[in-house]
C-alpha cells in the first residue's frame, strides 16, 4: 500500500475530490434573473436543457460532463499502470478536460442569455464554485507534470 502513497497520487486524489464536488454542484440552482427588484432562480434542468420557451445552455451540461470524464480518468490513473507515453499524455488530457469544462460552466449565463428573450440571467454561486474547483483541479493535475514524484510514506 505504501507504493500508492506518493505526491502525485495525493495531488490526483485531491483533484478527484474537488472534481466530484464541482460535478455535483450541477444539481444546485444554476442561474438567477433579477427584474424590477425581484429575483427568480432557475433550476439546473431548465438552465441546462430548458423547458417551454426557455432554451437551455446545453454547453454547460457538456462542461459538467467533461469534469466527470476527467474525474473518472484521473481516478483510474491513480491505480492503473500505463506505459510511459500514455502516462505523460494522460495528465495533459485530464487537465485540459478540467479547464475546458470550467470554461463551459462559466459561459453558461452568456449562452442562456443569448438563447432567450430575457437578457438578465446571471450565474448563482453553484456554477461559479464549480468552475473555480474545476480550474484548481486542472491546475493541480497539470502541476504533476512538473513536480518531482516522491514517496510520502516513511
Amino acid at each position: 500500500m505504501k507504493k500508492y502513497l506518493t505526491l502525485h497520487n495525493a495531488v490526483k486524489c485531491c483533484a478527484v475530490v474537488l472534481g466530484l464536488v464541482a460535478f455535483f454542484l450541477m444539481f444546485a440552482k444554476q442561474l438567477y434573473v433579477e427584474l424590477l427588484g425581484n429575483r427568480a432562480y432557475i433550476s439546473f434542468g431548465d438552465a441546462l436543457f430548458g423547458s417551454g420557451n426557455a432554451k437551455g445552455a446545453v454547453l454547460a451540461f457538456f462542461g459538467y460532463l467533461f469534469v466527470l470524464i476527467a474525474v473518472g480518468a484521473l481516478a483510474v490513473s491513480v491505480f492503473a499502470k500505463f506505459d510511459d507515453k500514455i502516462a505523460k499524455i494522460l495528465p495533459i488530457a485530464v487537465a485540459c478536460l478540467f479547464l475546458i469544462g470550467a470554461l463551459f460552466i462559466l459561459l453558461e449565463a452568456a449562452v442562456y442569455n443569448g438563447a432567450n428573450e430575457i437578457k438578465a440571467a446571471h450565474l448563482t454561486a453553484g456554477p461559479v464554485f464549480a468552475g473555480i474547483l474545476a480550474i484548481i483541479s486542472g491546475c493541480g493535475v497539470g502541476a504533476t507534470l512538473v513536480l518531482k514524484d516522491k514517496s510520502l510514506a516513511k
